[in-house]
């Protein structure tokens, strides 16, 4: 009796961890899908601006702009995974088959818009690429789990099914296409030719596609010389690798690259085996069974040096991110997790550095782009502990002056600590009635004596002056820092103001990097309290000077 039950128990236990173990590995798929959709959402984003570029150039394109359109409104609308999946890869084939036809308009290739949407793409692609290969992985140890036994037992039990894989088809073009279109071609194709990092396969891929495009006999000796090499490198490699594993991992690129480039020149070729250049025939070799084996070695090192890092008692956080790509890169999604968790832990806790009193500027900087990275990474405490120590240390530095332009304000913002933030408050509202206006930009004009003049009171021997001041020390505030504007004043008088304004803006943007550095050296970092707010009940400050008035 005793036996039965303790067999049930064991049976019981068994199926939990299993169930468990299941449920990881469909949280891990949604997870994996997530980032896809992600990108692909950008993609869709991008599609309308890109045939709203094009289409005044192509009209003669009508049908693909159509389609394309037609494929991203079925891709938003759907909500079956599986039709998504086939969709999307019909719109991946949609946008080359959009950068072949625009090959018959220059004037269009010219375009600015059209470039910058195009560099978009590309990016978009290889984020999707790359997300699309971790999601692979997920979904291939979810199917492997839910058919081998005994897990197949509990996943029919509990309704766990197969998942599908993202899977590009690339249908190969069997004829060689003509040299005007060949790059675009062969980089609307290049991630499809080999299973290493895009970037070195759009590198052979376009090398590939510039020796087609000149076959001059200028070129064949260069050709053979760098092929020569490239086939040198790898052999060489190969041979380290067999001393030492990690070297498959430089090993996998490497052949992945001559694969990708010999293949490319091949099916350029018409599928011939060789090239022809300069009146020399160059045979074009197959090295799959290298990069197989390539890749079965770096799969190996990615996890051995992955596991050198996890099996330390600590690590920095820069190490469990190597780790975590390490074994994505691996395929080994558990392992991945894990490593992002401990990377997760690490970013947490060099965030809290920034709750310890007496921390140095760049602590502080420290401590929020933890957080920042910690919530990247989908932790809630890593968003809620930046936000916390913001509201415990941020500062507000307001820019006292009216019409200034959007670039010098981000100037500004991207130079200043990051718990600083920059805002446009001519009247200075903010630093009246909110208690956050911690520092201040101010432009004060003086006469050649000194004394400082009144709005109205403007002439051209006047001497001004950018001062910042940090306006928690005291009512009327401490300048900290001041430095000379030089305004060139227009013969209308009228025109003052304008002319004021204009070399103010000048005068914050080519001192963005000097006012940061203010900021770090002569405003102490100080957690808030009571003591720090204060209320602003005067609707004029003044500066150190009894006569000085806010000038805008």
């Amino acid at each position: 009796m005793y036996i039965i039950i303790a067999l049930l128990v064991v049976l019981a236990i068994a199926v939990i961890i299993i169930y468990n173990g299941l449920v990881n590995l469909r949280n891990l798929t949604k997870e994996a899908w997530s980032n896809i959709d992600v990108f692909l959402t950008k993609r869709h984003d991008l599609i309308p601006q890109l045939v709203n570029t094009v289409k005044g150039y192509a009209q003669h394109e009508q049908a693909l702009f159509e389609k394309i359109t037609a494929l991203r409104t079925s891709a938003i609308d759907t909500q079956n995974l599986g039709e998504q999946l086939a969709i999307e890869d019909k719109i991946t084939k949609t946008l080359g088959e959009i950068k072949v036809a625009i090959e018959k308009y220059p004037e269009l290739k010219a375009n600015e818009n059209y470039l910058a949407l195009q560099r978009q793409l590309v990016e978009m692609e290889t984020e999707i690429e790359r997300s699309r290969r971790y999601f692979n992985g997920c979904v291939r140890n979810m199917n492997n789990a839910v058919e081998t036994f005994p897990k197949n037992i509990i996943a029919n039990m509990f309704g766990f099914k197969k998942s599908k894989f993202f899977v590009v088809e690339s249908e190969l073009v069997r004829k060689a296409p003509s040299a005007a279109i060949a790059t675009t071609l062969l980089f609307a194709t290049a991630l499809t030719l080999s299973s290493c990092g895009s970037g070195s396969i759009v590198s052979a891929t376009k090398s590939a596609a510039k020796y087609y495009a000149d076959r001059s006999e200028k070129n064949a000796l260069d050709f053979s010389k760098k092929f020569a090499k490239a086939e040198a490198d790898i052999r060489k490699l190969d041979g380290e690798a067999q001393i030492n594993p990690d070297k498959y991992i430089k090993l996998n690129e490497k052949a992945a690259e001559i694969d990708a480039f010999s293949k490319a020149l091949n099916l350029l070729s018409g599928g011939k085996g060789y090239i022809e250049i300069g009146g020399q025939q160059f045979q074009l070799q197959d090295y799959s069974e290298l990069v197989n084996r390539a890749q079965k070695g770096a799969i190996l090192a990615y996890e051995n040096r992955g596991d050198k890092i996890m099996n330390q008692e600590t690590a920095s956080a820069y190490q469990y991110e190597e780790a975590m790509k390490d074994y994505e890169k691996a395929g080994d999604t558990y392992k991945a997790q894990q490593a992002k968790q401990s990377l997760i832990n690490r970013l947490l806790s060099d965030g809290e550095r920034g709750f310890r009193n007496n921390l140095s500027s760049y602590d502080y900087e420290s401590a929020l782009k933890s957080y920042i990275k910690a919530a990247d990474y989908g932790s809630r405490e890593g968003e809620q502990g930046y936000y916390e120590l913001l509201d415990a240390i941020g500062m507000t530095l307001i820019v006292n002056i009216d019409n200034i332009n959007n670039n010098t304000l981000r100037r500004l913002q991207d130079a200043v600590p990051m718990y600083v933030e920059v805002v446009v408050d001519p009247n200075m509202r903010r630093a009246f009635s909110a208690m956050r206006g911690d520092l201040v930009i101010v432009l004060e004009e003086k006469s050649n004596n000194g004394s400082y003049r009144d709005n109205d009171n403007h002439h051209q021997g006047s001497v001004l002056e950018m001062q910042l001041i940090d306006l928690r020390t005291s009512r009327n505030g401490t300048v900290i820092a001041s430095w000379p504007v030089e305004v060139k004043y227009p013969a209308d008088r009228s025109k003052y103001r304008s002319a004021e304004i204009d070399a103010f803006a000048s005068a914050i943007s080519s001192r963005v990097y000097d006012i940061n550095r203010a900021i770090k050296d002569k405003v102490r970092v100080m957690p808030r309290n009571s003591s720090n707010y204060r209320s602003y009940n005067s609707n004029t400050w003044r500066t150190g000077s009894s006569s000085g008035t806010w000038r805008y």
